[in-house]
């Protein structure tokens, strides 16, 4: 047993090696960094009010607001902002700081939502509203492996 794993990670090592350089050649390839297209020192805000020209509806998928500071630049450039949270795994501190980051343009239209919320146990906290409807949309969410 011993004797095959060695083996399988011995062939696993060239394989590594080979979908990095692909992935690094593919990089090479590419225009551009989307992030140092729109905020970097090259910022372009010419180039959202030329997608506006063709589109109603611009969607800016960005990282998180907090550690990358291109973020806050691309902020900058949109109309409405929504701050995506994960359910008891992002702390109301943490979310309060990235809000205090934001540019100040930007806070004009803001949502914050509020992504994978375990409904069993948000059943525990009592709030009423999810007791009286979580059986009509339970099956709207994936069963989770337990």
């Amino acid at each position: 047993m011993l004797e095959y794993l060695i083996r399988r990670l011995a062939s696993l090592a060239p394989t590594l090696v080979l979908v990095s350089m692909l992935i690094f050649g593919l990089q090479q390839l590419l225009p551009g960094d989307p992030a140092q297209i729109l905020a970097g020192e090259d910022q372009n805000p010419e180039l959202i009010a030329q997608l506006r020209e063709h589109f109603d509806l611009i969607i800016l998928d960005c990282a998180p607001v907090l550690p990358i500071a291109e973020t806050r630049d691309i902020v900058a450039l949109a109309d409405n902002v929504i701050v995506v949270t994960r359910w008891r795994y992002t702390t109301d501190r943490v979310v309060r700081a990235a809000l205090k980051k934001l540019p100040l343009q930007a806070l004009g239209d803001l949502g914050v939502v509020l992504n994978r919320v375990d409904l069993r146990k948000k059943l525990r906290f009592g709030d009423g509203d999810p007791e009286i409807f979580a059986k009509s949309y339970k099956n709207y969410y994936p069963k989770t492996p337990q």
